[in-house]
């Protein structure tokens, strides 16, 4: 999934009643879903029960729905006949809701977003790179946590993919507990205060093997942790261990279909204390390869490898002896907290919880920032030896927690036995192994790449390009716009424009003794243009302005800084960031915001200008004035577009009682040859979209 799960926008301070008050009543109500409350003093018994049976801990609860494009939401048509549709979801006293897809097909040029009725969290887009299956056969899918009780799909669908577009919710996830940290709230932490940071001294020799473990969310509603691991081809393919008893009903030899996983990379404070405003980066979807419930191991294969959006992840090296050495670590997220390390310096012993043969057992010691222990939330985390290699998953121990850390020993399904068993779907060799190599442990797998200061290249200074992770020999290129400065052939190089007016996408590549590396890089000062868009929802006729270039997104042209400035017009002008801003006006009247703006990055400064103009009011938005009457009603086209529309009153039986026609001017229809009941108004444009309302008639 493109990394966008948790990617939000702010805007300006507008009472909601005027930012999501529809011109059509009647819209609103169409678009809204309102699921009931939850009991949650049944659903506080029941994980009461769920600890007490070992389960993962849970934060939200599934609810079945069935919502798609053609029996919920409401679709819009825009002049240019592009349509937007939009669906509201309410789930009362939500502290979060996320969704899970049966189907979820995008064509090329769709757009889908979700955000809160605030607007100030948004998901997306997810376009066509998110598709799972094909057009006929659409996969599953599932989107990330918004936080509050209120959130709105909105699609947006080109006139040339009419009816292309699969979108059908089967689930709806109403958070009732929260996962602190990522709300980014003013109290931060679910775990005991005992728990330490993965980023405090105690984790200093660890920050490669903490980039492969990732916290789960497993169905949407459960949480628990896991671990990328390596395997003996090197080749990065996207292995996920994790424990058996964190994946409900899967199973390796029936249903291993893990589409409503979510996996949370990075999610870590910065610092030994806890920060705020913490985004992490996600993925989404997994396929189960083995799992056996004696040693409570399960192997995934993720859908989306982190890697393809430049994610940055370690791949953790493993130790299938049965004889492990003294002390070592535990990467976990208790409670769906940040990371968090744990450490001992003893020789792990039998399990006494669990199967004395399949598990290891451990017992914390304090260290110089807490008392770290596992919690609900940890399951499945690695646990590591101080050789850097991960010998088990945690299966469980006590329930003492922060409580008595002293006295709140780990239990960890052992690697050594989960590496074979009867059959490739009930162990790891196979899968860890793929070229029948047999060794006893191997290291973990750093990402070969290339990295610089920044990924720009400017004519008037050079720019480092350095190959990470690789072996000799090495030889570099570039694409034809940039200049390599010699040597070419060390593990660094030097590189500069080849000219000043170069505004363009370009390349540096090496190849090395293993293979070769690409990395895209942009050329010059920004080049970048605008994409206005109309929220023609919103009687303030709202326009989002959205900074873009097809070739290469502002965002990964190192930009430093944006002057947005409004130089004109009677309308408003709100940046919500860089790169994003939004133009409004007065209620029903005509306004105009002009505009420059400014991106600056280390090569120099691009400006343009530009004028935000409000759009014409939709067709939806001619209503009967009044729509209860005995004698006429009136029908006003003048904010529309210069058009010829045409009007059909008719009954329930069909029979029309008044057609005609109108113009960009206001029309009044008579009614009293019209017997009295409800009736049904039609209005057409000449591009061919209709906008029914009700009418009713009481002489």
């Amino acid at each position: 999934m493109t990394n966008l799960l948790f990617a939000q926008k702010s805007v300006i301070a507008t009472p909601k009643s005027v930012v999501f008050n529809l011109s059509d009543q009647a819209v609103v109500n169409a678009t809204e879903k309102s699921l009931p409350e939850l009991n949650l003093n049944a659903i506080i018994a029941q994980d009461i029960l769920d600890e007490q049976n070992g389960l993962p801990p849970r934060f939200g609860i599934p609810i079945d729905v069935n919502y798609d494009l053609r029996n919920a939401g409401v679709w819009t048509i825009l002049p240019n006949n592009d349509r937007i549709w939009r669906l509201k979801i309410t789930c009362p006293d939500a502290v979060s809701i996320n969704l899970l897809y049966d189907q979820f097909w995008l064509p090329e040029g769709a757009k889908l977003h979700l955000y809160t009725q605030d607007k100030t969290q948004m998901l997306g887009a997810f376009t066509s790179e998110n598709n799972r299956g094909t057009m006929n056969d659409p996969g599953k899918f599932t989107t990330g946590l918004l936080f509050d009780e209120d959130i709105i799909l909105e699609l947006y669908e080109p006139k040339n993919v009419d009816d292309l577009t699969v979108i059908s919710v089967d689930k709806i996830v109403h958070g009732y507990k929260e996962l602190t940290q990522l709300m980014a709230s003013t109290g931060y932490g679910q775990s005991g205060s005992c728990q330490v940071n993965v980023n405090c001294p105690e984790g200093q020799n660890w920050q490669d093997e903490k980039k492969g473990v990732s916290m789960i969310l497993v169905n949407g509603f459960r949480v628990c942790t896991g671990s990328l691991v390596n395997n003996t081809a090197m080749d990065l393919k996207p292995y996920f261990l994790t424990a058996d008893h964190c994946i409900g009903s899967l199973d390796a030899t029936g249903d291993t279909d893990a589409s409503y996983y979510s996996f949370y990379w990075n999610y870590e404070s910065n610092s030994c204390s806890n920060s705020s405003n913490y985004i992490p980066s996600s993925t989404s979807g997994a396929t189960l390869k083995s799992n056996n419930s004696y040693s409570d191991f399960a192997l995934f294969e993720l859908t989306e490898s982190p890697l393809n959006s430049n994610i940055d992840v370690y791949y953790n090296g493993w130790d299938r002896t049965s004889t492990p050495g003294q002390g070592g670590v535990g990467i976990h997220h208790p409670s769906g907290d940040f990371k968090k390390i744990a450490t001992h310096n003893m020789i792990p012993i039998a399990g006494q919880v669990y199967n004395s043969n399949s598990h290891w057992r451990i017992n914390w010691v304090q260290t110089q920032s807490g008392y770290s222990v596992t919690e609900g939330g940890s399951s499945g985390s690695p646990l590591f030896t101080n050789s850097k290699r991960l010998i088990g998953q945690l299966h469980g121990g006590s329930n003492n927690d922060c409580s008595n850390p002293a006295n709140d020993p780990g239990e960890y399904g052992k690697f050594s036995v989960s590496w074979d068993a009867s059959s490739p779907q009930r162990r790891l060799k196979d899968w860890l192994d793929p070229n029948n190599l047999n060794p006893q442990f191997i290291d973990g797998l750093d990402v070969i790449e290339i990295t610089a200061q920044q990924n720009l290249v400017c004519a008037n200074n050079g720019t480092v390009f350095t190959i990470q992770n690789a072996s000799p020999p090495y030889s570099w290129t570039s694409s034809s716009n940039i200049i390599i400065n010699s040597p070419t052939n060390g593990s660094s190089v030097t590189v500069q424009a080849n000219n000043v007016n170069t505004r363009a996408p370009g390349f540096v590549q090496v190849t090395h003794g293993t293979g070769s590396e690409t990395i895209n890089v942009w050329v010059g000062k920004p080049k970048f243009s605008v994409l206005l868009t109309p929220d023609i929802s919103l009687p303030e006729k709202f326009v989002y302005v959205d900074l873009i270039n097809n070739n290469y997104s502002p965002n990964n042209q190192e930009i430093a800084t944006a002057n947005w400035q409004k130089t004109g017009g009677n309308g408003n002008l709100h940046a919500f960031s860089m790169f994003d801003g939004m133009g409004f006006g007065p209620t029903h009247t005509t306004w105009n915001v002009d505009v420059s703006v400014g991106l600056t990055n280390i090569c120099g400064t691009t400006t343009t200008q530009f004028v935000i103009t409000p759009p014409a009011p939709p067709l939806e938005s001619v209503v009967p004035i009044p729509n209860a009457t005995d004698e006429q009603f009136s029908l006003d086209f003048s904010t529309l577009p210069i058009d010829t529309y045409y009007i059909v009153v008719y009954d329930h039986y069909s029979n029309i009682h008044y057609s005609g026609e109108s113009s960009n001017t206001e029309k009044t229809i008579e009614t009293l040859n019209i017997p009295e009941g409800l009736y049904i108004v039609q209005i057409h444009d000449s591009q061919g979209n209709m906008s029914t309302k009700n009418l009713m008639v009481d002489h």
